[in-house]
């Protein structure tokens, strides 16, 4: 993350802290609703819940996620109600009438359409699991990405263009034994010259690197 953004975050929470009224922030931080919605989408994982909801801020994407698994949890209530009311309607009737067998035909489209969409949700993280499993996924991404904020394609911003925000407790792991490995010497490069930006050593970026893949992966 960029100094400059790093300092306007801490000023932000601390207007926050001090109980400054939200028009006086986002007047001296954002001047208009869009500046201030990218800059909040950009980083909204840097402040609190509380921060987010004094500044009247929603992420859109978890906003939405949080509305279909309303939908869902609705869905499923529904299909428990109705099976639980023909239950109760038919506990006393011998044949089955045409109008019960259209409603429970109703009833098993519901659930083979909601079926049908955990599975769909069960297969796409199967499917990205799978993806970042295989080293060379992960490689060609790095590559990508790397490409990706040399060209600063469409002049977009980046949070982290060049400069990472190592954890304390990846800060502090100790270099205590020498590995022999064979790299790729362009990738190897790349990461020489991150260092170099962030002004710590290479095995200090490696402890990083190996200590983010397991903590994603463990």
């Amino acid at each position: 993350m960029r100094t400059q953004t790093q300092t306007k975050i801490r000023n932000i929470k601390n207007a926050i802290q001090n109980g400054e009224d939200l028009k006086s922030i986002e007047k001296r931080f954002f001047n208009t609703a869009t500046k201030k919605k990218e800059f909040l989408n950009r980083v909204y994982r840097y402040f609190s819940k509380e921060d987010l909801d004094y500044l009247g801020y929603e992420n859109e994407t978890e906003k939405l996620i949080a509305e279909m698994n309303a939908k869902k949890e609705k869905e499923k209530k529904d299909i428990t109600n109705i099976t639980d009311s023909n239950t109760q309607e038919n506990y006393d009737i011998t044949n089955i009438t045409s109008s019960n067998t259209d409603e429970t035909n109703n009833i098993t489209n519901i659930t083979d359409n909601i079926n049908n969409e955990s599975k769909d949700i069960t297969d796409i993280t199967k499917k990205y699991t799978e993806f970042f499993k295989d080293i060379n996924n992960v490689n060609a991404l790095f590559e990508m990405v790397q490409k990706y904020r040399n060209t600063k394609e469409n002049n977009i911003e980046l949070l982290e263009s060049g400069e990472l925000s190592i954890p304390l407790e990846a800060r502090s792991i100790k270099s205590d034994t020498n590995i022999s490995l064979k790299a790729n010497s362009e990738q190897y490069e790349i990461l020489k010259q991150i260092a170099y930006r962030n002004r710590i050593g290479i095995g200090q970026l490696i402890n990083f690197i190996f200590w983010e893949f397991i903590k994603r992966h463990s």
